[in-house]
């Protein structure tokens, strides 16, 4: 018989068969006694062993624990560990190396390890010990393990009974091998007395062997008597369940980590000192007690972010309970894209800490943006074991943030379209007063014909002008009563005769609707640009539906959507079943001048004007969409808290006719476009007018002050915005110089603030640039219809 490797089993014949010689633990009979010895007792153990010996941890295994490996026995046997469980050695490894270098024995109870066998992975549980392997000098050279397969334990609660049982056999046949362990172990009859105990049993209890095997465990430690320990001794016993508890013994005032095995012929019981442990555990529920008082969601994980701990403000941040979440990984519960999360950690292991917004995915899929916190927590050796990270929720400060940054944006486009638009408005004004009086000098067709383009075009500026400033301020306009009714209905009947067939429209007003206050031709334009952006949106026809209902914002809408107000609202919904929008698009729709659209096919101030109007009238415009299921709008008009009032009138046009002529009026004409200047002073005197004619506010002042002791003036027509004196000022000055006196305002600007300036001067007739010469002179005979007429001027 082959003293090694002795006896007929497999793994016996097949170490027989190997060359040594060729594995770096060399020809047998070179080997040390201790090896032999070891690797003896493993073959003839019937319980599942492996021995991993030398630097490349070459292993030798049993007969028991060959099946372990499949139906096909790999080729392990003299191989080095680290390469044969390469697939798991991140599980094995570390446990030991820990032996090997701390030379304590350790134990892992129901330990997940997964291994491939019969051609496939497979999950498998296992319960074993570890420890450490001795040469003839007494140093560590190889790890013996002990091990036996839990899978069917941890999987089937029904069989926990026969595995508890299995682990107490197992238990007995392992004594030998437990005698070298570092952390205690004793085995106790069925009688309560002590049958084995091995020397880390004797360290920790501060008692020799000697003197407690054989006796009652009761007598020998009477101290347990009627603890806990006693019961779940006892317990285990009666139940045949093993019992884990962890035990504080008052005499060595130590505390421990108990494991009792009941089987038949008694109690196994593994035990360690946790002193220490508890301290440490101790304080972190302390400081876990404290965390979970924080706002934040505070997360730790290890560095393969595996979470270890979940706060309860992480549960409410992101929607999964910590139950759920520990033991997941931050990259497969919180990123849709990995990337962000390694590029972070390898900032953090350079540097220690990290700090950076990032965007996270809630449970119901909500986007959600944090700035995080991470530190880099290191172990007692200084080597990096955690990562602490602290995140606090700012998707609403950002969408708050984001709504300021742009609502600033607006504003600075709103101060330069309005420039533009007093540019625009001084050229289009001598064009139209022009087109007037030319129109009087002749009855040629052809001429008339081309006159009439030339108006219509310079009309189009002028609308155009209106719909940059109304998409910047708002334009301030008189606000009554609206009937958003009568508005829908108009608006129903317009598309109905206007757009496509293969759009179906769908009216749904509530009855009673409340009326709102406005200015009734803007409230139609916010509602028609939103009717023909969903045209627009459906070329191949759709589904869209116009609704109107009556709603009240409470202060937690309002609270969510800066420009909104809690209180009675009508809200217009209109919906399309068109292609829809991408975030991106949304996120723009409202800039001025942002289109989609081809070239040529839209100026992209629809929806920019139409959120400006609702801005101006204290309501608001929102948007969702989805890209390819449709966009829904949704506009909320504050309702009029007044009772009954004027209804709105729906939009006409003035008839036509001879334009009224002057009676010899003096009028003074202000503005700083010269252009604008001679054609209003030639179309006035055409029209039996006197005309004097001033550049600016001051020189306006100088020229009534001549005029005052000539001839007095009968009215001042003055634009606002010009240089040395606006028209305010100006306003203000004659006020108090020449009170009474008529001042009619021109101006492209539409504005609240100058408008309370100029009414409380006196103004009460205004002109909005570009105007007609058939305007200009109807509001002069507004104004001196009022008044007696003068007497004819030389």
């Amino acid at each position: 018989m082959n003293p090694v490797f002795p006896g007929e089993g497999e793994m016996a014949t097949r170490c027989r068969s190997v060359d040594w010689s060729r594995t770096s633990l060399g020809p047998v009979e070179e080997w040390p006694v201790s090896l032999r010895t070891l690797g003896r007792a493993v073959l003839t153990s019937r319980h599942p062993m492996l021995l991993f010996w030398g630097p490349e941890l070459v292993q030798i295994y049993n007969d028991a624990y060959r099946p372990s490996l499949g139906g096909a026995s790999p080729p392990g046997l003299g191989a080095s560990a680290r390469r044969f469980w390469a697939d798991i050695w991140d599980v094995m490894g570390p446990q030991v190396d820990q032996v090997l270098q701390t030379g304590e024995a350790t134990w892992h109870e129901d330990q997940l390890v997964p291994i491939e066998r019969d051609g496939r992975r497979e999950d498998v549980w296992w319960t074993y010990g570890y420890s450490p392997a001795h040469d003839d000098e007494g140093e560590i050279a190889g790890v013996l393990i002990v091990c036996q397969e839990t899978t069917r334990r941890v999987v089937a609660n029904h069989q926990t009974e026969a595995a508890a049982r299995e682990v107490a056999r197992a238990h007995r046949r392992l004594l030998g091998t437990l005698e070298s362990m570092t952390d205690a172990f004793y085995l106790l009859d069925a009688s309560w007395r002590f049958r084995f105990m091995n020397a880390g049993g004797e360290k920790l209890l501060s008692r020799s062997r000697r003197e407690v095997l054989g006796t009652v465990v009761w007598e020998s430690f009477p101290q347990t008597v009627g603890t806990r320990l006693e019961e779940e001794y006892r317990g285990a016993m009666e139940s045949g369940r093993p019992a884990r508890f962890r035990y504080h013994y008052p005499p060595l005032d130590r505390w421990f980590d108990i494991s009792a095995y009941p089987s038949e012929e008694g109690l196994a019981v593994y035990f360690r000192d946790v002193t220490r442990d508890r301290e440490a555990e101790q304080q972190l529920r302390e400081q876990a007690e404290l965390l979970e008082l924080a706002s934040d969601a505070i997360i730790v994980r290890d560095l393969e972010h595996r979470i270890l701990y979940w706060n309860e403000s992480a549960e409410r941040v992101y929607g999964w309970p910590a139950r759920y979440a520990l033991g997941k990984t931050a990259a497969e519960l919180l990123y849709d894209e990995e990337e962000p999360l390694h590029a972070a950690t390898a900032r953090l292991l350079e540097a220690g800490k990290w700090a950076g917004e990032v965007e996270h995915v809630a449970r119901d899929g909500r986007r959600i943006s944090v700035e995080s916190r991470w530190s880099l927590v290191r172990n007692e050796q200084g080597e990096p074991a955690r990562i602490l990270a602290i995140n606090t929720d700012v998707t609403e400060r950002r969408k708050l943030q984001s709504q300021f940054l742009r609502a600033q944006r607006l504003e600075s486009i709103g101060t330069l379209a309005g420039g533009i638009a007093h540019d625009l408005n001084n050229v289009l004004a001598p064009i139209l007063m022009s087109i007037d009086l030319m129109r009087e000098d002749t009855t040629n067709p052809d001429i008339l014909e081309t006159l009439e383009s030339l108006e219509a075009s310079a009309h189009r500026g002028s609308r155009l002008v209106r719909q940059v400033l109304a998409f910047a301020r708002g334009l301030d306009g008189a606000r009554v009563p609206v009937e958003l009714e009568r508005i829908v209905d108009e608006l129903a009947r317009v598309i109905r005769d206007t757009f496509p067939r293969s759009i179906d429209l769908q009216v749904d007003v509530e009855e009673g609707l409340q009326k709102v206050r406005g200015d009734p031709t803007q409230v139609h334009q916010v509602l028609l640009n939103l009717l023909v952006n969903a045209r627009d949106a459906m070329p191949d026809g759709g589904a869209l539906t116009l609704r109107a209902r009556n709603v009240v914002l409470d202060e937690q809408y309002a609270a969510m959507s800066p420009r909104a107000r809690p209180g009675p609202h009508v809200r217009v919904t209109v919906e399309d079943s068109g292609v829809g929008m991408t975030r991106e698009v949304m996120e723009q729709i409202f800039d001025p001048f942002f289109t989609t659209k081809a070239p040529g096919e839209g100026t992209g101030l629809g929806l920019s004007t139409a959120d400006a109007i609702m801005r101006s009238h204290g309501g608001v415009l929102n948007v969702y969409s989805e890209r390819g299921k449709g966009t829904t709008f949704r506009a909320y008009f504050p309702a009029d808290p007044a009772e009954g009032g004027e209804v709105a009138p729906t939009e006409s046009t003035g008839s036509s006719g001879s334009m009224p002529r002057g009676k010899g009026e003096r009028i003074l004409v202000v503005d700083d476009d010269r252009g604008v200047r001679e054609v209003t002073r030639q179309m006035l005197e055409a029209f039996g007018y006197r005309v004097l004619v001033a550049d600016h506010g001051g020189q306006a002042l100088e020229v009534a002050r001549r005029a005052a002791g000539e001839a007095p003036l009968d009215l001042v027509l003055t634009d606002v915005m010009m240089p040395v004196m606006d028209g305010i000022q100006l306003v203000e000055a004659l006020a108090k110089e020449s009170p009474g006196l008529p001042v009619v305002v021109a101006s492209g600007l539409g504005n609240a603030g100058h408008r309370e300036r100029l009414e409380a001067a006196g103004v009460t007739h205004y002109l909005s640039k570009p105007y007609t010469a058939r305007r200009l002179l109807a509001v002069f005979r507004e104004v001196f219809d009022g008044i007696p007429d003068p007497e004819p001027h030389p």
